[in-house]
């Protein structure tokens, strides 16, 4: 197999080879990092460049998407070419349909004259489409590590259905981008090996596709200390500050840290890890995941901005792993998804178990409780964001007055010449009356016609304790009137990722203008995007990073006193803690999520178990400007406050719809499933002969995988939700580089804060299997 390293220099051999009597050549070495591109959304795409007998100099190369209303959007990134081949990265828009192709070009700068270009479909063999319900999970070297128990194409013969669809893929350290957007498809990071193999521009981005949200998973080598984090010079001194120390575990006494079977090595000896007996103190950032043999945590994680940062002691990578022999049948990839990654992934089980995975070899078709499942979709925001009211009226003032005028004014009309005698002359004066009502209708339009910018959004504001910088991503429809290139930007802290795109819901996306225009922009500026308007309404979507604007520029929902747990008189967990409203507005539908702690990895017993102990509550009364939420105030937590129940709940409400899509209930109930979704239980997995099982109901994502909170919900945390209504979209939004009157629209909060590490009570629910 050739590895990506020789294939370059495969092709600047080649390329120099024919250099001399070649023109320049375009091509496509990555279709999205490690060749999947998400639908819909924004994606980076390593490109060669072979100049060939080009003069040096710089020039343009072109990404073109097509936009929802037809138009061609090409985002170009100036490259300086000497002679030598070159790789770069360049991203833009992903469109949703196979019949959609990406065109990357390379022109000159001064008159954009075409050298060379090369296609891309997401149809092309090799290409992963990924959907927007969709997670990916990249693994840095050649070995997944178990994480393979995820993919969805690799256990396509194993598993009848997932309600979290996951792909993983392997990707080497040097084709690893060199900016975060790029990275953004990928919900979770897994490094292992060196991380002096990446360069430093991609260790930078890697750095800021965490803080903006990512997972990113550290697998420690069983060699030396790449990472430095027993050393004085750690790779990032601010983060990887977890106490730690080396030391080993049998091979034996392991296995039960890896896997639910009973493993027998097929050597004797002992593998090295890394242990971290004192980064779990009570005041410190890191939480305690999962325990090595001798107790002490072999894997620990802590919050990095709005991202989760969690190191493993054990080289998931190691050659090691392998040498191990299930004493009743095969077990599968090592370690396996339930017993080691679900704890560290906060998901709970949609990934076979050993038992499953031999049931399911040995011809034991599994037999879902509930297939009709209800498919979570772009209707939540869709619904929200509509402006039907407006445009409307103005259809139905104007139709109405041409159907009362013809209706009306024609028999009356025909009355008066035949009365008159002069019949000969009706069609005429039919016709001069329908000249009269076109030319009002038109004046009356034209009237009622947009004279400024009309905007509506729904936008989702996430707020991280003791994290001074907002998450705000917004979907929002805008009105512009008259026609021409206008361009539409964001703000935000220029160090975090900001990008805007061209939006509509998967039911709109099919159509296009006839007037199709070709709007050139630049690659590095993804917080601007070019528009053809049109006098009619385009929808965007946005994400920004910036410090929150409120009249105190502090946060939304502020701490008064610590958020912490206790124990009451009886021994039971308790919270306490104040946190005040501080916007203008009441918070409305509030929502109280404790994750008191983690539940023990039940391995064969039950997959589709709650991998946490959670519960939550719901505000009867709104919280009022200023108003204070005193958490000791909750009643106790009991089965009726228990999360699952809770999902359950919302899930059927989704069921119950009957097309009432755009209705606010359905709409909150759902992005707070979009929110929770990873854990929403799936459907009960049972052999051919097993009977048992509860009903659910059970959901599957086809929109919003970057909506979900995901795996901060591995530790404990609270999370407080809540939503603000009829206020400006919380962003500033630029036309034609002049600032707009902000749209008005719905605005849900999410805040969060991460709680000591607490023992698991009784589990409220028994178990399935």
């Amino acid at each position: 197999m050739i590895r990506r390293g020789q294939l370059a220099a495969l092709l600047a051999a080649v390329s120099s080879a024919a250099a001399v009597a070649a023109g320049p050549r375009v091509e496509v070495l990555q279709a999205g990092v490690a060749n999947v591109l998400p639908l819909g959304r924004h994606a980076g795409m390593e490109v060669h460049i072979d100049p060939g007998t080009l003069e040096p100099g710089t020039y343009l190369l072109e990404w073109e998407t097509r936009t929802p209303d037809g138009d061609t959007v090409a985002r170009s990134r100036p490259v300086p070419l000497a002679g030598a081949p070159v790789s770069v990265w360049i991203s833009g828009l992903v469109p949703r349909t196979p019949n959609r192709p990406m065109t990357v070009s390379l022109r000159r700068a001064d008159d954009l004259s075409l050298l060379d270009a090369a296609s891309v479909s997401i149809a092309d063999p090799g290409v992963l489409p990924l959907g927007e319900g969709a997670e990916l999970m990249l693994v840095v070297g050649d070995r997944a590590g178990g994480l393979e128990d995820y993919d969805a194409q690799a256990t396509a013969t194993l598993i009848p259905w997932s309600t979290i669809e996951t792909f993983v893929r392997t990707i080497e350290a040097d084709a690893l981008p060199d900016n975060a957007a790029s990275l953004t498809p990928a919900s979770t990071i897994l490094v292992t090996g060196s991380p002096l193999d990446i360069s430093a521009a991609s260790r930078e981005a890697l750095r800021a596709w965490l803080e903006a949200g990512g997972h990113l998973i550290v697998s420690l080598s069983a060699v030396g200390d790449p990472w430095g984090i027993r050393g004085s010079q750690p790779v990032w001194p601010d983060l990887l500050d977890a106490p730690s120390e080396s030391t080993t575990a049998a091979f034996r006494t392991l296995a039960r840290t890896i896997s639910p079977d009973p493993l027998t090595p097929l050597e004797p000896g002992r593998l090295p890890i890394t242990v971290f007996p004192d980064a779990v103190a009570p005041n410190a950032p890191w939480h305690r995941i999962l325990d090595a043999p001798n107790g002490s945590p072999i894997a620990v994680a802590r919050p990095v901005g709005h991202g989760r940062l969690t190191l493993l002691g054990l080289d998931v990578a190691s050659p090691a792993l392998a040498r191990y022999v299930a004493e009743s049948d095969q077990t599968g990839p090592l370690p396996t998804a339930g017993r080691f990654w679900n704890p560290i992934l906060g998901r709970r089980g949609d990934a076979l178990t050993p038992r499953q995975r031999r049931i399911r070899v040995q011809g034991g078709a599994p037999q879902p409780v509930n297939l009709a499942a209800f498919p979570l979709q772009d209707g939540v925001v869709n619904g929200g964001i509509r402006q039907m009211v407006a445009a409307g009226g103005r259809l139905t003032l104007v139709f109405g007055w041409l159907i009362a005028w013809l209706l009306v004014g024609g028999p009356i009309l025909w009355w008066s010449v035949h009365r008159l005698g002069r019949a000969e002359v009706a069609w005429l004066a039919f016709g001069a009356l329908g000249l009269t009502c076109g030319a009002a209708a038109w004046a009356i339009a034209g009237s009622m016609s947009l004279s400024g910018i009309e905007g509506r959004h729904l936008t989702i504001v996430d707020e991280v304790a003791h994290t001074p910088v907002q998450r705000v991503r917004s979907w929002v429809d805008l009105r512009i009137p008259g026609g021409g290139r206008r361009d539409v930007g964001i703000g935000g802290i220029e160090e975090m990722p900001a990008r805007i795109d061209a939006w509509a819901a998967r039911s709109q996306d099919q159509g296009a203008f006839m007037d199709t225009r070709l709007l050139r922009t630049d690659a590095g500026s993804s917080n601007l995007i070019p528009m053809q308007a049109r006098a009619t309404s385009q929808s965007f979507a946005l994400e920004r990073f910036d410090y929150p604007d409120s009249p105190d520029d502090g946060p939304w929902l502020r701490s008064v006193t610590p958020v912490t747990t206790y124990k009451n008189s009886n021994g039971d967990l308790c919270l306490r803690g104040q946190l005040q409203n501080g916007l203008a507005e009441p918070l409305r539908d509030v929502t109280i999520l404790w994750v008191e702690s983690r539940r023990p990895p039940r391995g064969d017993d039950d997959p589709a178990s709650m991998p946490v102990n959670a519960w939550t509550w719901s505000l009867a009364d709104e919280l009022p400007a200023g108003g204070v939420l005193d958490l000791a105030t909750l009643p106790q937590p009991t089965s009726d406050h228990a999360i699952a129940e809770h999902l359950e709940a919302l899930a059927a409400g989704q069921h119950r719809t009957f097309g009432s899509m755009a209705s606010t209930a359905f709409r909150r109930d759902g992005l707070e499933l979009l929110g929770l979704y990873r854990l929403t239980p799936p459907p009960p997995w049972r052999a051919a002969d097993d009977t048992t099982g509860r009903e659910t109901n059970p959901l599957t994502r086809l929109f919003g995988a970057d909506l979900d909170i995901g795996p901060s919900f591995a530790s404990p945390m609270l999370l407080v939700t809540g939503y603000v209504e009829n206020t400006p979209l919380p962003t500033s939004l630029f036309v034609d580089g002049d600032e707009i009157n902000p749209p008005q629209g719905e605005t849900l909060l999410r805040w969060r804060t991460s709680l000591p590490d607490a023992a698991p009570r009784p589990d409220p629910f028994p178990r399935v299997r």
